[in-house]
């Protein structure tokens, strides 16, 4: 009996020992990309400096080319900040070099905005009629259906906008206004690929609220559709928040849509029928090419992931204190 209860506990003890190992596993990988990622983005911004060795600048070409394209930042790695934070010309790949990200910055965060305007409304409107509204056989049909949208490959998404969306809306709306490459098409279907996680997730959160609120509100003579617009949505808000940031986290480190129907071309406008590039448009531009290790345009691939790094980290943020903030308790 001793030794049977013995067994067990050391047989738990290596469980747990296991389960910890993979979540500092999780953890140290995580730390390990940051660390790469930290390390060749501050290489980037040093190439000024690398660039006034002449050693240095003997032995390896990418210096060479750096310095014959930009010799005015030679020594002065603050100029490379400056213009990477505050210019408008991502030229990189050119033999005139510029660094100005603010157009991959635009083409992203305007792609995004698209997709959430779509997704938001009509995953909301969906998640409240499946909650409330919807016949129990009915919600066990529809819900697992819409999930499938997530299933979709993102390259199927691209062809979709880029074959389909692009051209139905030239010929019906826009004519030649709209580029064949756009942010409003990219945009739209980007909405429809995150439209299941904003519908399902808030969904979710809106069928745990406790029953005994709803009961409540009937009983004070509210309609069905005061105790899920009054009640029921208040009280799942910061689910259906962190839902929606979620899903603009999704929405910006989306790839292929954009690359296939977003285009390639760094454009500095908030216009959404013109071409534009997204930060990881332009790092698939660069990693399907010939790029060097350790070159000037392989650093930039680093920088631009920096700041992608940095835009979704800071959504996550937002969504945790969206989610403190807005949190109800029942107790």
């Amino acid at each position: 009996m001793r030794e049977g209860r013995g067994r067990r506990r050391l047989q738990e003890q290596v469980i747990g020992t296991g389960l910890a190992l993979c979540a500092w596993l999780s953890v140290g990988v995580t730390v390990a990309i940051v660390a790469v990622l930290a390390y060749e983005t501050l290489e980037f911004f040093r190439l000024p400096v690398h660039a006034g060795d002449p050693h240095l600048v003997a032995r390896r070409p990418d210096l060479q080319r750096f310095v014959e394209a930009r010799s005015d930042l030679v020594g002065h790695p603050w100029r490379l900040v400056q213009e990477f934070l505050t210019e408008t010309t991502w030229s990189p790949l050119f033999s005139t070099k510029r660094f100005g990200v603010l157009p991959l910055f635009a083409g992203t965060v305007l792609t995004s905005l698209i997709a959430l305007g779509v997704a938001v409304p009509l995953g909301l409107l969906a998640a409240i009629y499946l909650s409330e509204f919807a016949p129990e056989g009915v919600r066990r049909r529809v819900k697992p259906v819409l999930e499938l949208l997530a299933g979709v490959p993102t390259i199927v998404y691209g062809y979709f906008a880029l074959t389909f969306v692009t051209p139905l809306l030239q010929d019906r709306i826009f004519g030649p206004a709209m580029a064949g490459q756009n942010a409003l098409s990219a945009g739209l279907v980007m909405g429809i690929m995150i439209l299941p996680l904003v519908s399902s997730l808030s969904e979710d959160v809106m069928r745990a609220v406790p029953v005994e609120l709803r009961h409540g509100a009937y009983a004070l003579g509210a309609t069905p559709m005061e105790v899920a617009l009054r009640v029921v949505f208040p009280a799942a808000l910061s689910g259906i928040a962190a839902a929606c940031v979620l899903a603009l986290s999704r929405a910006i480190g989306e790839t292929m849509i954009v690359a296939l129907a977003a285009g390639q071309t760094p454009n500095w406008t908030v216009n959404p029928l013109e071409t534009v590039e997204t930060i990881t448009a332009f790092i698939v531009q660069v990693s399907l090419g010939d790029t060097p290790y350790g070159s000037v345009e392989y650093r930039t691939l680093f920088a631009v992931g920096m700041l992608l790094f940095a835009l979704t980290f800071l959504m996550n943020l937002a969504s945790l204190r969206v989610v403190q903030r807005f949190r109800e308790r029942y107790l």
